[in-house]
């Protein structure tokens, strides 16, 4: 697993570990409900098993840096 995809989870993780503002709140929050899959590869990254926020993340090819090595970018999708 990429750094990239080790943060995203991270951040994930942690923002579903969270509490509600309001404990009486019977809907999880969109924090709390979130599908990551990468689009390269279309392997589910991260998922939590609610209804969810769905995330594809890709990476392009952007170019060659100065010592002829490939670079890519990640972009993340979300709705």
């Amino acid at each position: 697993m990429s750094l990239f995809a080790k943060a995203v989870l991270g951040l994930a993780v942690a923002s579903a570990l969270v509490p509600a503002a309001n404990a009486d709140e019977a809907a999880p929050s969109v924090s709390d409900r979130l599908v990551i899959v990468n689009g390269n590869t279309n392997e589910v990254i991260y998922d939590d098993g609610e209804d969810d926020l769905f995330c594809v993340t890709r990476r392009h090819f952007i170019g060659y840096n100065d010592n002829g090595h490939k670079v890519y970018r990640r972009t993340m999708r979300c709705r």
